[in-house]
């Protein structure tokens, strides 16, 4: 059976969930262009204090992340995925792999793919708490449909 591979190593990946009737829904995942946002991973990295955190509700901690009055989380620096816009119930992310996250038979490795749908979902119900208000990620499944080839072939039988 022939299964489509991707390539995308120096390509854009960009995840977008929103919540509907408290279900999660993927808007798009779209990849291949090389222009970054300008909420790029080059700026301040750090944890927040807790209390600062939910100081206030968490769509404008969100917002205060993108408007770099916050450090974006130390994650973003290692794995080059961040968040690029937010609002009530829905985020986008994107991320640009490098080699670096290459397993050896040369596929993005399937961690740095859960990465961003991790974020990009952990962001949404995020958008929505109200001051004061934690959550945390009990599960998450991922399904791969095929490869992210680091680069070379187009497709894979």
């Amino acid at each position: 059976m022939s299964r489509e591979v991707a390539q995308l190593i120096g390509k854009k990946l960009d995840v977008i969930l929103s919540l509907a009737d408290d279900e999660l829904v993927v808007e798009g995942a779209a990849r291949g262009e090389t222009n970054l946002s300008e909420h790029s991973p080059f700026q301040a990295f750090g944890v927040v204090d807790p209390a600062i955190a939910t100081a206030a509700t968490g769509l404008d901690f969100l917002k205060s992340m993108l408007e770099r009055r916050e450090p974006s989380p130390p994650f973003s620096e290692t794995t080059d995925i961040w968040i690029v816009s937010a609002e009530m119930g829905r985020v986008v992310f994107e991320g640009m792999p490098s080699a670096r996250f290459c397993n050896p038979m040369g596929v993005i490795h399937g961690g740095w793919l859960a990465t961003p749908l991790d974020s990009c979902m952990e962001c949404v119900v995020h958008s929505t708490l109200k001051v004061a208000q934690t959550y945390t990620t009990i599960e998450m499944k991922t399904v791969n449909m095929g490869s992210v080839l680091c680069g070379g072939a187009e497709s894979a039988h």
